[in-house]
């Protein structure tokens, strides 16, 4: 697919889909709510796409792994679980 825009941004691809400027792979959560009133479709609805590479991973950004506080720990330990075995959304 070739495109005159490109985002990084998740917020501002979800507009763009919104306003509709074209298709968007989003996060269920992202457009949950869009789904049900109508504002976006799902234009495949068979298919589930998971975090597998750089270009689709989740990325987390904190200070510095030295002396991490233990509940930023826990947190990262949290969010790798719950990204790994995927909310069941349907």
């Amino acid at each position: 697919m070739q495109g005159r825009i490109v985002i990084s941004n998740a917020l501002a691809l979800h507009r763009c889909a919104r306003d509709g400027l074209g298709p968007a792979l989003l996060a269920d959560w992202l457009v949950d709510d869009d789904l049900a009133s109508g504002n976006l479709v799902d234009l495949f609805p068979e298919f589930r796409v998971t975090a597998t590479d750089f270009e689709t991973a989740v990325w987390l950004l904190y200070p510095s792994r030295a002396y991490l506080p233990l509940k930023t720990r826990a947190f990262i330990d949290f969010l790798r679980q719950s990204f790994r075995s995927g909310p069941d959304r349907r």
